[in-house]
């Protein structure tokens, strides 16, 4: 962790791990088009593929915990230093790195993209999202309506479920912290972790309710705040992760993968469905306590340069490269270009990610960057 004398707390380590949660969700949406071609008969080596390029739910579970422990590291440090926490700065905050883009992308998904393809297909298809929620933050409930009932939905917006989530956590959360006395804070972390397992113990047999459902997933946010809360309250804690052996956390880092690349293998669904999202969640935040506040630079994701300036770009990555793929997708049907064989589809995904890599550094900087300067007349403490 990084605090400047402008009070600006920084941790660098955590853009590279944003890159990865987003390329865990590309990969899912567009690579595995190409992996799935190479037809491997192994069962084994079929779900390790799977896990590795098609567990979008893993890069949207690693956001979730980041977005935890980030949220709540700067709430509890502005009561800290402040004595209380300015909710209507921390909403004002958040209006102003979410919205913006957020609502861009929907204009264009609801508004003028039908427009524009009317040109080019008289009759377009027709999608069972409704608008209002996701023009009010609930999409992941009208997943949860889409694909129970089997409609078809815009796969457009279908990414701006897990906004909805972080948007209703950043509603609740502060007041939390504003209204329970601090001796009680802890309560709070094992509250909502134990209403989200009970939550997942009574809809197990529901799986796109698990998935979608705010307090299905609210374990991980809980886990990333509970991390954030131990490191600024227990020095055993954060010892821990200071003294840490480099073998100790290559083992750790070794296991914590092993467990989920091969768990959901060797475990029933029950087992799967009840335990890999907490377990998951606890490496996740394992993993950012290490990259934050280990002493030795070994294994830091900041030593790639690469990836690390990248996991700046990643919300508007995250919201645009369905509409990369969407523009890609057109050309290619213009063109008369068909992508059957492992190598087409493995250039058509690496056009999208050019695109979405373009599109996302063209939005960030001639559009997000203007209402992220708004935020530093409403920062006690900011982050990059």
């Amino acid at each position: 962790m990084i605090v400047d004398q402008k009070t600006k707390i920084f941790f660098p380590n955590l853009d590279g791990l944003r890159f990865i949660a987003f390329f865990f969700v590309f990969s899912e949406h567009i690579l595995w088009a190409a992996v799935k071609t190479l037809n491997v008969q192994s069962p084994f080596w079929e779900h390790v593929l799977y896990t590795l390029f098609a567990n979008g739910g893993l890069g949207v579970s690693v956001f979730f915990v980041l977005s935890g422990f980030l949220i709540t590291f700067l709430i509890l440090k502005e009561i800290e230093v402040r004595g209380k926490l300015d909710i209507k700065a921390f909403y004002i905050r958040r209006f102003l790195r979410i919205w913006p883009l957020y609502y861009l992308v929907l204009i264009f998904a609801f508004y003028l993209y039908p427009f524009l393809i009317s040109f080019i297909h008289p009759n377009p298809d027709v999608f069972g999202d409704r608008q209002i929620y996701y023009f009010t933050f609930l999409s992941n409930f009208d997943l949860i309506h889409i694909t129970t009932e089997g409609l078809k939905g815009s796969f457009l917006t279908g990414v701006t479920w897990s906004v909805a989530v972080e948007e209703q956590f950043y509603l609740i959360w502060p007041l939390l912290f504003y209204f329970v006395p601090k001796k009680y804070f802890i309560s709070i972390f094992i509250s909502v972790i134990l209403i989200s397992l009970s939550f997942r113990c009574l809809h197990l047999n529901e799986p796109f309710v698990l998935y979608f459902h705010s307090l299905g997933v609210s374990s991980d946010l809980a886990i990333g705040g509970l991390a954030a809360y131990l490191s600024l309250n227990s020095s055993v804690f954060i010892n821990y992760f200071k003294n840490t052996s480099v073998r100790k956390r290559i083992v750790i880092y070794i296991s914590g993968i092993l467990y989920v690349l091969l768990s959901g293998y060797f475990f029933n669904v029950i087992v799967s469905t009840l335990i890999d999202r907490l377990v998951t969640s606890i490496f996740v935040a394992w993993i950012i306590m290490d990259q934050n506040f280990c002493n030795s630079e070994r294994l830091k994701l900041s030593q790639f340069k690469w990836i690390s300036k990248w996991g700046i770009y990643t919300y508007g990555m995250y919201l645009l490269h369905q509409i990369a793929l969407l523009l890609v997708l057109n050309t290619y049907q213009y063109l008369d270009i068909e992508a059957v064989s492992f190598w087409q589809k493995l250039l058509k995904a690496a056009i999208v990610l050019f695109l979405t890599f373009l599109m996302s550094y063209i939005s960030y900087n001639w559009f997000e960057k203007y209402f992220l300067n708004l935020k530093k007349h409403f920062a006690y403490f900011t982050k990059n």
